[in-house]
């Protein structure tokens, strides 16, 4: 899954870029929300598998429907990883090319990503 970790760390850099702080998005909610005045917050992590690998059948499908959108999702960010610095569109077309190789491959068992589930409440 190397292109798909490298994937991430260019994806984590182009939300940097973007934030101008926090390379993680879902990491500022709880924080944007306080600011907002609301209290109560609370905040689970779970991770949502990417292809049909997880052991239960409602995972799987699960999996299999992320699959895809995951997929186009990395096809996506094909805009904003040629902006970092450096990148050129060959390299990136490879890049993008090895996570759909990597999350179709019978070789994934195990890529997941994570949802962030926050709630809270204003007076």
């Amino acid at each position: 899954m190397q292109a798909t970790r490298e994937f991430i760390i260019r994806v984590a850099a182009c939300a940097k870029v973007a934030n101008g702080e926090d390379a993680w998005v879902p990491t500022l909610i709880p924080r944007w929300l306080t600011n907002a005045g609301f209290q109560n917050l609370q905040e689970d992590v779970r991770d949502m598998p990417v292809g049909p690998w997880m052991g239960s059948a409602p995972m799987r499908e699960l999996g299999n429907l992320v699959q895809p959108m995951y997929i186009q999702f990395v096809e996506a960010m094909k805009p904003a990883l040629l902006n970092l610095p450096g990148a050129a569109v060959e390299d990136v077309n490879d890049l993008v090319d090895g996570v759909r190789e990597e999350l179709e491959s019978e070789a994934n068992t195990g890529w997941s990503i994570p949802v962030h589930i926050v709630t809270a409440s204003k007076a």
